[in-house]
Parts: structure tokens; C-alpha cells; sequence
């Protein structure tokens, strides 16, 4: 690429007890009324209670809307608009996995507007067309990076597959990346999670747009995650392995805010679609497939993004170190562990062919065929 560009938050505050600054973030943002997004799980383990505290001991009243939703449907934020328009709100919290994080982003925007709105209208590039309310992203998974990311990602059930809006004016304000609040997440959510964070960096590193601006943090992003994610796995405690993965995850997102994802991303949106499977295990279970498809037009990257994660300098044993990892964190390796039936193929391999996007970034262009191939490869164990 001859130009390229990034746009990040207006300030990135981290460290371990770094959310006890939320006050003064809201403050630095001339914030008045403040609501929490998150999803019930987040509420329900006392996460969004503990951050509400942290706020109103600032002098804020703030509104926990706990409607968010794993992978969530355009539907579901629709829904949430009205409520957000009536609360008189100036600014969103978005707590959680990337999936708040990314309903905050789309219902910061859609509640402005006038009138009906329709988030699918806004699926595309360049489409939110005027900022919306006030932005704080806090994530509590060290995996999209959709805090520091202009991307929103919603789910289509009715079209099998997942879209994004991509915009300048979705880009958040603020993050706070706290390696506290993700102590508690689970072993089978940090392995996904991770491995979500770690594949966000090495797409970025070997897709066609990528660039020396972006370079840096997928190396410094693979360096983290990769010394760091068996031990957040195995030793869900242990808080300097979090921070380094929450660190990793956050360079994960500005990476692909520079150079963006490519064929992983495109084909796990059809089947995280067509079979709920959470993002990082469906993006996990289709990289070596798409990157031994890709190779002749990747290996000289791949083998430096290998050496960033301490790997020996060939591809295959860059492939081998994937496929282990992904083994040792437990990743399902066939699409039979969620339903899979053959007659499902020509659905998913149309779904994924939808999204160009990623698609045209990838370092090889992929026709039906080699789609079709892939799901093959991923649909028996």
C-alpha cells in the first residue's frame, strides 16, 4: 500500500487497578449520564455492580442496561435503541467480551439518529455518517480489541452469516484495559478469546493490506499472546500473564484497524453464524486450513510472524506450533461438535463468499472451490 492510516481512542488507560480511574475518564469526556452495556453474565457476576461503584463513588448516577448479547443479533439492537433514545443518555460504557463492546459502539451511533433505525443499514464501510454519543470501552476478554477498533460486528441468523459496520465515528473515545476484571473468565473463553487476539495479529501481518504501520503491532501483539496464553489458560490468576494477553489483544485491534483480517475472519462468520460457535473457536479451527491454502503467496511473512512467537524459522513448523496450541487449549477440530451436516456446505460456502471485504485482503484470492474445500477440510473429526 503507498498510504495508510490508524485511528485510535483518545487515551488508552491500563495497568492492573486502572479501573478505579473510570471516574476521571468520564470526567475528561465532559460526561453528565453515563449507562453501562453489558450482557447478563457480566451483570450477574457482579462485574458491572463493581464498576457502577467505582463510577457514582465519582459523583455519576449510572444505568446498567445488561441486554447485549453474545455474537448479537441485528435484531437485538434494534430493540435496544428506544431504551437508550429514552434514558437521556451522553454516554456508553461498553463492558465485557467484544460483543458489548461492539453493541455500545452500534447503539452510541443508532440512538442519535431521528426517527426508525435499522443497524443493518449501516453494515458496510463508511456508513455511519456522524458520531454518536460518547464512547468508554472496558474489556473484560483479552480478545477483539474492539476497544481501540472502528468495527462493529452483528450477526444475520436469517442470512447465515455476520456483517460489520466499519467507520471512523465508531471508534471509541476512552478504553481503561484493566487485567483485573478478567481474572475470573474461564479457561474455554480465554483459550477462544486468545486465540481470537492472536489470529487478529498474525491476519494482519500476512494480508494484502498490510503495512509497517500496523507491522509492529502484530509482531509486539504475537510476542504477548504467544508467552502468555498458556499460562492465562492453565493459570487463570496468574495477573501478569493477563495483562500481557490484554495488552496483546488491544495491539491485535490496532492492527487490524491498520491492515485488517482476511479469509479466517471471512469464513468463521458463516459458521459462527450458522452454528453459534464462539468467534475465536470458529476463527481457530479454520487457520491452518486457510493459511496451507494461502501459503504460496504468504510464507515469507508467515515465517516472520512465526519468529515473533519464538518459532523456528520454517512455515510448517509455524503450522505445527498453531495446530498444537490449539489442541492444548482444547479447540474443537471438526464442525461435526456442532451439528455439521453435508447438506449444510453450499449455505456456508455462499455465506462466506458474501464477505468481500476480508476476502479481497487475503493474501490469495480463494474461488468457490477452495472455500468449499476448506469447509470440507473442518467438517469431520
Amino acid at each position: 500500500m503507498s498510504t495508510y492510516s490508524y485511528r485510535t481512542p483518545g487515551a488508552i488507560l491500563s495497568g492492573s487497578g486502572s479501573i478505579k480511574e473510570a471516574g476521571t475518564a468520564l470526567s475528561e469526556l465532559g460526561v453528565k449520564k453515563p449507562a453501562i452495556v453489558c450482557d447478563k453474565g457480566i451483570e450477574k457476576a457482579g462485574i458491572a455492580g463493581k464498576v457502577a461503584d467505582v463510577i457514582k463513588s465519582a459523583g455519576y448516577s449510572v444505568d446498567i442496561i445488561a441486554e447485549a448479547e453474545p455474537e448479537p443479533r441485528a435484531s437485538t439492537i434494534n430493540e435496544i435503541v428506544p431504551e437508550i433514545r429514552s434514558g437521556g443518555f451522553d454516554c456508553l460504557i461498553g463492558l465485557g467480551g467484544g460483543s458489548s463492546l461492539d453493541s455500545a459502539k452500534l447503539l452510541s451511533v443508532l440512538s442519535v439518529l431521528q426517527g426508525e433505525t435499522d443497524v443493518r443499514d449501516f453494515l458496510g464501510i463508511d456508513l455511519v455518517q456522524k458520531p454518536g454519543l460518547s464512547t468508554l470501552m472496558i474489556p473484560t476478554t483479552a480478545g477483539t480489541g474492539s476497544e481501540v477498533t472502528p468495527n462493529a460486528i452483528v450477526s444475520l441468523p436469517d442470512e447465515g452469516r455476520k456483517a460489520g459496520a466499519v467507520s471512523r465515528h465508531l471508534v471509541p473515545d476512552m478504553a481503561i484495559l484493566d487485567p483485573e476484571l478478567t481474572l475470573g473468565l474461564p479457561p474455554d473463553a480465554t483459550a477462544a478469546t486468545g486465540l481470537d487476539a492472536l489470529i487478529h495479529c498474525l491476519e494482519s501481518y500476512i494480508s494484502k493490506k498490510a503495512n509497517v504501520l500496523a507491522d509492529g503491532y502484530s509482531l509486539q501483539g504475537l510476542t504477548l499472546i504467544s508467552s502468555s496464553l498458556r499460562e492465562a489458560y492453565h493459570h487463570g490468576n496468574d495477573i501478569a500473564a493477563r495483562e500481557k494477553m490484554l495488552i496483546g489483544a488491544c495491539y491485535g485491534g490496532m492492527a487490524l484497524t491498520a491492515s485488517g483480517t482476511a479469509a479466517v475472519h471471512a469464513l468463521a462468520y458463516s459458521t459462527g453464524a450458522k452454528y453459534h460457535i464462539p468467534h475465536g473457536v470458529a476463527n481457530s479451527m479454520l487457520l491452518v486450513p486457510v493459511l496451507e491454502r494461502s501459503m504460496d503467496m504468504c510464507e515469507e511473512r508467515l515465517i516472520e510472524a512465526g519468529a515473533a512467537m519464538g518459532v523456528q524459522p520454517n512455515a510448517k513448523a509455524v503450522l505445527d506450533y498453531l495446530r498444537e496450541l490449539a489442541d492444548e487449549l482444547g479447540i474443537p477440530k471438526s464442525l461435526d461438535t456442532y451439528g455439521y451436516k453435508d447438506s449444510d456446505l453450499e449455505e456456508l460456502v455462499v455465506a462466506a463468499s458474501k464477505v468481500t471485504r476480508l476476502l479481497d485482503n487475503n493474501p490469495k484470492s480463494f474461488s468457490l472451490d477452495d472455500i468449499r474445500d476448506i469447509f470440507i477440510a473442518i467438517s469431520k473429526a
